[in-house]
C-alpha cells in the first residue's frame, strides 16, 4: 500500500475503513479518534467523470488521528452515521478534518451508496465498494 498523499490547501477525500476489524466507538467530545483511511472518494469533476476516477488513489492507506473530535449532533443519525470535525496533524502541519462515520457498524452506510449514486458512480462500482472485505464505513475530507 502507498502512503496517504495529504496536501494543505487542497481537498483530500478518503474512505474510512475499520481500524482493527472492529466497529468504531463514539469518542467523547474533544477526544482524539484514530481512523484508518483507504482509497480516495471518486469525484464527478475528474476528467472522464466519476467512474473514470473510481480507484484513483485506491492503494493509499494510513491511519490518522482526528484531534479534538467534535460531533455535529448529540445523537447518532439514521443508520448510526454521525458527522464530525476536528484536525489532523501531518508533516508538521495541522489540517482541517470533516467526516461522516458509521459508529458501531462494519457495513457501508446507505448514505455513502446514495451520495455516490447521486454523483453518478455506476451501480457495479458501488456494489464493489459494499462487498469489499473491509468496506468504507465513512468518509473524511482533509484540507
Amino acid at each position: 500500500m502507498a502512503d496517504l498523499v495529504l496536501q494543505r490547501g487542497a481537498y483530500s477525500d478518503y474512505f474510512v475503513v475499520s481500524l482493527d476489524g472492529a466497529p468504531y466507538a463514539i469518542p467523547e467530545r474533544g477526544a482524539d479518534l484514530a481512523v484508518r483511511l483507504r482509497g480516495r472518494v471518486p469525484s464527478r469533476y475528474a476528467p472522464g467523470g466519476i467512474n473514470a476516477d473510481f480507484g484513483q488513489g485506491a492503494d493509499e492507506e494510513g491511519v490518522v488521528v482526528v484531534e479534538r473530535f467534535v460531533p455535529w449532533e448529540d445523537q447518532v443519525g439514521p443508520g448510526g452515521v454521525l458527522q464530525f470535525e476536528g484536525l489532523v496533524r501531518h508533516a508538521g502541519e495541522a489540517l482541517h478534518a470533516k467526516g461522516a462515520l458509521a459508529f458501531d457498524s462494519l457495513r457501508m452506510p446507505v448514505g455513502i451508496d446514495a451520495v455516490l449514486g447521486y454523483e453518478g458512480l455506476s451501480p457495479e462500482r458501488r456494489r464493489e465498494l459494499a462487498d469489499m472485505p473491509s468496506p468504507p464505513v465513512g468518509t473524511l475530507r482533509l484540507w
